[in-house]
């Protein structure tokens, strides 16, 4: 069988293209897997910045509680009746259990800080307290700021806390009565033990 010259140089070239095609797709594919590559490193690194950043700034709550004495104004002590529904009794699409949780108490005072510059108006207590208005009361607020960060692999995430100024409503971990200058009660709630220094 003869073959026209012209007709083998033309599947030559065909060929070669296609030849050409190839190797241009395996090169762009690798050019791609290095820019993913690139990006998953770049996101790596900005994760591990982050957490490096935050471990500098962040504070442990022991160092977060701020002492301030108050006159108080007025006391309201709340009930709060509370319900539990355990996670392996939820129905999804109907209606889970509840159980009867008891009650929680929550000690509401009014108060006018001693010192001018302290924006509190108002200290919220986890609990019970005998405080009663016109007492002098030396008040330790947890007073923080929290930051939450997921760990990239899966894994519970980390909280940083960190420092802030004193706001209008303040939680109390920790109430002092004071008469005379002597302190003669010593009220703590339900997070006090959270906020003290570990023991070595």
């Amino acid at each position: 069988m003869q073959y026209n010259n012209a007709f083998i140089v033309i599947i030559f070239n065909n060929h070669m293209k296609n030849f050409e095609d190839i190797i241009n797709n395996l090169k762009e594919g690798t050019r791609e897997a290095f820019s993913i590559g690139d990006m998953e490193k770049s996101v790596e690194q900005q994760h591990r910045n982050r957490i490096k950043d935050l471990e500098a700034r962040a504070k442990p709550l022991h160092e977060l509680v701020v002492s301030q004495d108050f006159i108080v104004k007025k006391v309201i002590i709340k009930n709060y009746k509370t319900s539990i529904s355990p996670h392996s009794e939820h129905v999804y699409g109907g209606r889970s259990s509840t159980y009867d949780g008891g009650y929680i108490v929550e000690t509401s005072l009014d108060v006018q800080p001693l010192q001018k510059r302290v924006p509190v108006r108002k200290l919220l207590f986890e609990g019970y307290s005998g405080v009663r208005a016109g007492d002098k009361i030396r008040a330790r607020i947890s007073c923080f700021n929290e930051e939450h960060i997921s760990n990239q692999y899966g894994g519970a995430s980390r909280t940083y806390y960190f420092p802030r100024a004193l706001q209008k409503i303040e939680n109390v971990i920790e109430i002092e009565i004071l008469q005379n200058g002597e302190i003669v009660r010593v009220e703590r709630g339900t997070l006090y033990e959270e906020f003290q220094k570990p023991k070595d």
